[in-house]
C-alpha cells in the first residue's frame, strides 16, 4: 500500500465491503450474509447463507476494521459472528454449513419460496413499525427511506424470473448511515438507534415465520475457516469470547472429526436426535481442503491465544497432510489421498473460487509454520508448490488470487514481532517478524500485543516466548533464534525483524509502535466514505 496504485486498491476493497454491507445481500435483519446477489447492486441476493462464506467475510471485515478504525466494519464483523453462533452453531462448538434460501411462506402452505423468510411488503413494515418516533423522527418513515422500501415492492423482474419475489420488498441501502442523518436531520448514533429498534421488531416477526432449513453438516474445512474469523475478530477487537469460539470449534473438531491414533482428518460429521454428533457408516477421509483450512484456522487460533498447542497440532496436521497428498515428483498437493480407490484420477485445484483451493492455502501455511517452527524444508516446499502454478500464475492471476497473495508473501515474507532482551540478526528470510519475550499474561506484554493488534501488516509474524516450561514451551525448544530471547531487566521486550535482521529489543509500546510504522512505511488512509 505504499503506492499510489496499491493504495487504489485498497480503496476499491473498502468500497466494496461497505456496499455488500449496505447491500440486500446482507441480512439487515437476521444478520450475515447471502451467498451471492444476482445484479451488480448487491440488491437482490440468492437468500441461502453458507458458512464458508461469513467465514471469509469475517476476516475481511476484521482486516478493513484494522486498516481503517471504522467501527462500521467492527459493526459488520459483530453481526456476522452473531448470525454464525446463534443460527449454525452447535452447543458443543462445531458450525453447521448452510441455511437454504427456500421456506415456506406460511404455515401449511404447499410450496417454499425462494426469499419467504427474508422479505417484506410494505404495508406489513407500517403496520410492524407503527407511529413510534424518536426525537421526533418516525421510525417507520426513516426505516422505508433507509433500506428503499417501496409500495409496489422493490425488486426488479428482471431479476425475479420465478416471480417469487413479486410486490416484496429486500432490505438495501444504496445510501450510507450520513446520508439518512442528513435526510432526517437527526445525528448518525440516532439513526443507528432507531434502525436497531425496527430490526428488533421485524426480528421477533421474522421468527414466527417458518423458518428455512439448516444444514446440520458439520464440515471440516469449512469450520477451519470459521476458526478464522473468529480467531482473527477476536485478534483484532480483543475479544476473548470471540476467541473462546474458535478454541471450542477447534477442540470440537479435535474430538468428533480427528483421529489422535493415525493423526488423520475426517471430511465432516452430522447432528442427531437431540443434538448429538453421529457419523456414517462409512465415514469420509478429509480431503486436502480439509487439512489446508483447518491448519490456517489453527495458525490464526495460535496468534489469538498465544497457546502453542494448537501450533503443535497445526504442526502435527501439516505433516500427515504431506504424506496424504504432497506429490513427491511434480510437486504440489492433489486433491484426493492416493489410497482413495473411489477417484481415479487424482487431480490438483488450480483454482481460487467462492472457497480458496487447498494449494493456496497450503504455501501461506508452510511459510508461517516455516517461520514459526524453525523449518526451512517447509518454506522450501511452499517455493515448490508455487513452481508448480507459475504458468497458471503468470497468465490468468485473477484465477487464483489467494496464491497470488502467497507469491508475495513468499517473497516479501512476514513482519515478525516477538518478545525478547537481545538477538543477533535473524538467519531466515522472514521480511518482519514481531517476537515478543515475556510472560502472556502479564500486562506489560498486553500492551506490545495491543500496538500489533492496532497494525495491519501483511505477512506478519507474532510469536510470544515464555521460557522453556511456559505455553509457548514448543516455540523456544524449536526456534534457535526465540531460544535466545529475554525479558529485558525483567520486563516484556518486543523485537521486529526484516530483512535477514532484528531490532533492538524495545519494552515500551510507543517504541514498538515506532519500529514497526517506521518498517512498513506507514501512511494514513483517508477517504474510507462511501463517497469515495
Amino acid at each position: 500500500m505504499d503506492s499510489e496504485q496499491g493504495f487504489r486498491c485498497l480503496q476499491m476493497c473498502l468500497h466494496t465491503l461497505r456496499k455488500m454491507a449496505y447491500g440486500g445481500i446482507h441480512d439487515h435483519v437476521n444478520c450475515g450474509f447471502a451467498r451471492y446477489s444476482v445484479d451488480d447492486r448487491w440488491h437482490v441476493p440468492h437468500f441461502e447463507k453458507m458458512l464458508y462464506d461469513q467465514g471469509q467475510l469475517a476476516v475481511s471485515y476484521a482486516d478493513a476494521y484494522v486498516v481503517t478504525k471504522d467501527e462500521f466494519f467492527a459493526d459488520v464483523l459483530r453481526d456476522i459472528l452473531l448470525y454464525v453462533s446463534r443460527d449454525l452453531g452447535h452447543s458443543l462448538g462445531g458450525f453447521y454449513g448452510a441455511e437454504d434460501a427456500d421456506s415456506y411462506p406460511f404455515e401449511g402452505a404447499p410450496h417454499k419460496l425462494e426469499g419467504a423468510f427474508c422479505v417484506w411488503e410494505y404495508d406489513e413494515i407500517c403496520n410492524l413499525l407503527g407511529d413510534d418516533k424518536t426525537k421526533d423522527v418516525s421510525h417507520r418513515d426513516l426505516f422505508i427511506h433507509h433500506y428503499n422500501v417501496k409500495e409496489g415492492g422493490n425488486v426488479n423482474p428482471a431479476q425475479d424470473p420465478h416471480h417469487e419475489l413479486k410486490k416484496k420488498n429486500v432490505l438495501v441501502c444504496f445510501g450510507s448511515f450520513e446520508d439518512t442523518s442528513t435526510k432526517f436531520g437527526v445525528d448518525i448514533p440516532t439513526v443507528k438507534e432507531i434502525l436497531q429498534k425496527c430490526h428488533e421488531v421485524l426480528y421477533a416477526e421474522r421468527q414466527k415465520r417458518p423458518k428455512p432449513h439448516v444444514d446440520t453438516k458439520i464440515v471440516t474445512s469449512w469450520n477451519g475457516l470459521m476458526i478464522s474469523g473468529y480467531a482473527k475478530a477476536g485478534f483484532v477487537l480483543k475479544d476473548q469470547e470471540y476467541i473462546n469460539k474458535a478454541i471450542l470449534a477447534a477442540t470440537f473438531i479435535k474430538k468428533f472429526l480427528y483421529s489422535e491414533e493415525d493423526k488423520t482428518l475426517l471430511r465432516c460429521c452430522y447432528r442427531g436426535e437431540e443434538g448429538k454428533i453421529v457419523q456414517t457408516a462409512n465415514p469420509v477421509n478429509g480431503f486436502l481442503d480439509d487439512y489446508a483450512f483447518l491448519i490456517r484456522g489453527l495458525l490464526d487460533l495460535y496468534e489469538a491465544s498465544l497457546d502453542a498447542d494448537w501450533l503443535c497440532w497445526a504442526e502435527v496436521l501439516q505433516e500427515q497432510q504431506d504424506r496424504l497428498f504432497w506429490d513427491s515428483k511434480g510437486s504440489g498437493y492433489f486433491t484426493s489421498p492416493e489410497n482413495d480407490t473411489s477417484i481415479l484420477i487424482r487431480g490438483k485445484e488450480d483454482q481460487d473460487g467462492a472457497e480458496p483451493c487447498g494449494n493456496s492455502v497450503s504455501v501461506q501455511n508452510l511459510i508461517r509454520l516455516a517461520a514459526y517452527l524453525d523449518r526451512p524444508d517447509l518454506r522450501a516446499k511452499a517455493g515448490r508448490t508455487l513452481t508448480v502454478f507459475a504458468d497458471r500464475l503468470k497468465s490468468i492471476p485473477v484465477a487464483l488470487p489467494e496464491m497470488t497473495s502467497a507469491l508475495l508473501f513468499y517473497h516479501h515474507s512476514p513482519t515478525q514481532v516477538s518478545p525478547s532482551p537481545s538477538i543477533d540478526p535473524c538467519c531466515d528470510t522472514f521480511s518482519r517478524k514481531v517476537f515478543i519475550a515475556g510472560e502472556a499474561e502479564d500486562n506489560n506484554t498486553q500492551a506490545l500485543l495491543d500496538v500489533v493488534r492496532s497494525r495491519f501488516i501483511p505477512g506478519r509474524i507474532l510469536a510470544v516466548t515464555d521460557g522453556p516450561g511456559g505455553r509457548a514451551g514448543l516455540l523456544y525448544r524449536r526456534h534457535e533464534s526465540l531460544s535466545r530471547l529475554r525479558p529485558v531487566h525483567g520486563k516484556p521486550a518486543a523485537y521486529v525483524c526484516r530483512n535477514f535482521a532484528c531490532s533492538l529489543p524495545v519494552t515500551e509500546p510507543e517504541e514498538l509502535a515506532n519500529s514497526l510504522d517506521g518498517s512498513s512505511q506507514k501512511k494514513d488512509f483517508p477517504g474510507t466514505s462511501d463517497d469515495e
